[in-house]
């Protein structure tokens, strides 16, 4: 038993040096490549992305141009068809792989990859689990660039830039992602024998709203609300869906905590809007137990109250010109609706 594990371990080292070596010849980096195939298991392949992010991170400037779009190139294939279906491929793996597109983007784009959005959005057309890939992309794109600030300062005012200039068109995507991949899940979610597909589509909702709220907190309002708060009026409409009411309610509450001038906080005013107030108070006042994703959730939509109530102290009274909402009594039963709360202490 010994002697195949002596064995592997070799050829394990083998792989790794040629992979770290600067003077290694492309077709033996490519032959090490073969660690991240999915026909490995999800250990290997995990440790093989793992070493294709060091590559990437450490050795990319001494790459020749060639050898870093086959390594490009070869990524691009693995978030393509390198990853099992979206339900059984392993998180860490999917994970792993989303890094490496990153570290790419970072040391690439806008320059030497210009279309790296459109084909980031290309990659969505081919499925649930291309689709998900590209949402954690983005997301930890997002992440390092304002969140961490892990690249240098001009390679990170470049990135945000051109993240900002292309705000528009990144929302309009994300926003379109989220609709299509949730009226999926509605509608096969009602469909026996359909529960796989289905699923499958929620895992894609769940990552596009995770997506979203990597984005909310620092972009300029008027992409939050945009065509009369579309996208928040979307997340109301998902506070009465379960499985994704506590992604729907986190994304709210981050777009209602924002700060700003006055003017742009204006629109959030919708919120107290009839049909917004009733999905709010529905979702406040429906059982569910003592569950704890539930209770998060709850903590969440109290939360998402407070600061609506931040906002309206600010607002109504101020040199905007804002009336007190018609609905306030709604805003306010629901706010005491958590007072009744089965944790609570006596």
């Amino acid at each position: 038993m010994a002697e195949p594990i002596r064995a592997l371990c070799d050829e394990l080292i083998k792989a790794v040096n040629v992979m770290m070596e600067a003077e290694s010849s492309q077709t033996y980096r490519l032959e090490a490549l073969k660690l991240a195939e999915k026909s490995q298991t999800a250990v290997v392949r995990h440790f093989g992305l793992q070493i294709l992010e060091h590559v990437v991170k450490f050795k990319w400037n001494d790459m020749a141009p060639q050898e870093k779009l086959q390594l490009k190139n070869c990524t691009m294939g693995l978030l393509s068809d390198g990853t099992h279906p979206i339900l059984q491929e392993e998180c860490h793996v999917k994970d792993a792989l989303s890094r490496i597109a990153v570290e790419m983007i970072k040391r690439e784009w806008p320059q030497h990859w210009p279309d790296m959005l459109k084909e980031m959005e290309a990659l969505t057309a081919m499925g649930d689990t291309q689709t998900e890939l590209v949402m954690l992309v983005l997301l930890r794109l997002a992440e390092d660039v304002i969140t961490f600030q892990t690249l240098p300062t001009q390679r990170r005012r470049d990135i945000q830039h051109t993240l900002t200039q292309n705000m528009d068109s990144i929302f309009t995507f994300l926003v379109g992602i989220l609709q299509l991949h949730v009226n999926e899940y509605k509608k096969l979610n009602c469909i026996a024998g359909q529960e796989l597909k289905a699923k499958a589509h929620w895992r894609v909702g769940v990552a596009t709203l995770n997506t979203l709220a990597g984005y909310i907190d620092w972009v300029a309002l008027v992409h939050i609300t945009s065509d009369n708060c579309r996208l928040l009026e979307i997340f109301c409409l998902l506070l009465s869906e379960p499985e994704l009411q506590l992604e729907a309610a986190e994304c709210l509450l981050i777009a209602i905590s924002r700060k700003g001038k006055l003017e742009e906080r204006k629109p959030f005013m919708v919120l107290f809007d009839e049909v917004a107030m009733n999905y709010i108070l529905s979702a406040a006042q429906s059982s569910g137990g003592i569950v704890e994703r539930r209770y998060t959730f709850l903590k969440r939509l109290c939360q998402v109250l407070c600061a609506l109530g931040s906002q309206i102290c600010s607002l109504v009274g101020s040199d905007i010109d804002v009336q007190v909402p018609v609905n306030l009594d709604k805003f306010m039963e629901a706010l005491f609706a958590f007072t009744t709360h089965p944790s609570q202490v006596e």
